[in-house]
């Protein structure tokens, strides 16, 4: 259901770099213990076949009550945006989305203050690569530039 929706994608984006909409998408960004997203595996489950009745869900990974994602059940969260990435197969989408919604958002400041986007643009180049965010990277600098070129 969710990967038929057109503004999902957006949706994420915006809870995972937006403080004030964050939640746990946007501390999941901050996360200090966080992995790149290198070896993230498209889910099929659900295009393989039809479900049957024998169905069983996986036991927890940590016995403590509900925690399936094996953070420990001690306030911990497991790796939301990996789980994210794999239910729709690939990071490039959500790159894609982030570099459409920073430039609406760089083509809106008139004050070209750019330090909340580099910040966030750091944190998701150690989640999706350095190589993956170029262009994003590229956007905020010709807005620096133009910042030094207006400033002159």
């Amino acid at each position: 259901y969710l990967r038929q929706r057109q503004n999902t994608v957006r949706c994420i984006i915006t809870s995972l770099t937006d403080a004030e909409e964050g939640g746990d998408l946007y501390e999941e960004l901050r996360r200090q213990d966080a992995r790149p997203l290198e070896h993230v595996q498209a889910d099929s489950d659900d295009e393989e076949e039809p479900p049957t009745m024998e169905w069983v869900p996986p036991p927890p990974l940590n016995k403590e009550r509900g925690d399936f994602l094996g953070t420990g059940g001690k306030g911990g969260s497991g790796d939301i945006l990996s789980m994210l990435v794999s239910i729709y197969g690939s990071k490039d989408l959500f790159v894609n989305e982030f570099r459409l919604m920073l430039a609406d958002k760089l083509l809106a400041n008139l004050t070209f203050n750019t330090d909340q986007e580099v910040h966030t643009l750091e944190l998701l180049k150690l989640r999706f690569g350095e190589i993956s965010m170029r262009s994003c990277e590229i956007m905020i600098k010709d807005i620096d530039d133009s910042k030094r070129v207006i400033s002159n």
